[in-house]
């Protein structure tokens, strides 16, 4: 896992992402709340920490979040992007090196902590490591990136989660 250190460094922009005509879109304030402590309380460990230990518990937070098909919010730009169904625009960060990650977010306050989100999509965590993979301009998942507990995710990594998963 590794992690952005200087967040005045990084820059929004947007990029398409392939979702499936049920993934939940909504404006903020009528968006559901998972409970996603554990993986929250994992990572602040880790960011703490950066042990091998605390890093093993937060991959294997992640493997059982794919397992149960828990979700995490996605900022979106806008609900859809006309004559492409299944298409929506998804916000993503650059680093310093022009680097862009998908952003998610573990719970409404880490949503809104300094961050200009106004839409949301919820995905499941699967969902979200598969696009991550898929992508071919996006090098991971930058989760909570607003916070101090922010953790980036590399695709080999969104790909031994997924892969550690479907062999559960």
């Amino acid at each position: 896992m590794n992690e952005l250190n200087n967040s005045e460094s990084i820059s929004n922009s947007s990029e398409y992402m392939n979702v499936s005509d049920d993934a939940i879109t909504s404006d903020f304030n009528t968006a559901s709340a998972p409970d996603n402590s554990a993986l929250y309380d994992a990572m602040s460990q880790f960011n703490q920490f950066k042990t091998d230990e605390a890093f093993k518990i937060v991959l294997a937070g992640l493997i059982e979040y794919v397992d149960q098909e828990k979700t995490l919010y996605i900022p979106i730009t806008v609900r859809q992007i006309p004559n492409t169904p299944g298409q929506i625009l998804t916000d993503k960060l650059i680093d310093e090196n022009g680097d862009s990650y998908y952003t998610a977010f573990t719970d409404k306050t880490e949503t809104v902590r300094n961050s200009p989100v106004k839409r949301v999509l919820e995905l499941t965590v699967r969902k979200i490591l598969t696009q991550v993979i898929n992508a071919e301009n996006i090098q991971g998942l930058l989760i909570n990136p607003y916070s101090e507990n922010k953790t980036m995710i590399d695709k080999e990594l969104c790909q031994l989660v997924l892969s550690a998963a479907e062999n559960m």
